[in-house]
């Protein structure tokens, strides 16, 4: 089984749409035109760039939690 990381980022708004970012995992930038795209394209960016760190041998972030037990996420509850 692959690892699992329970990666929390933080989606801001922009003048062209939305940018989401990670505290956790330093070089992560995923931009699009919805929150809903940025959430989307998250999982495959983060992925991408983990294999960098992997393929250059520098070390994950230590903050960065394997979880393969449990999984927090946030939804976006429209009202």
């Amino acid at each position: 089984m692959s690892n699992v990381f329970n990666l929390p980022i933080e989606i801001e708004r922009t003048e062209t749409g939305y940018v989401a970012t990670s505290p956790l995992l330093p070089g992560l930038v995923v931009d699009g035109l919805t929150i809903e795209e940025v959430y989307r394209e998250a999982p495959i960016v983060a992925q991408e760039l983990i294999q960098i760190y992997k393929d250059a041998g520098k070390p994950l972030p230590p903050e960065l939690e394997e979880n393969i037990d449990k999984l927090s996420l946030s939804i976006l509850v429209p009202a």
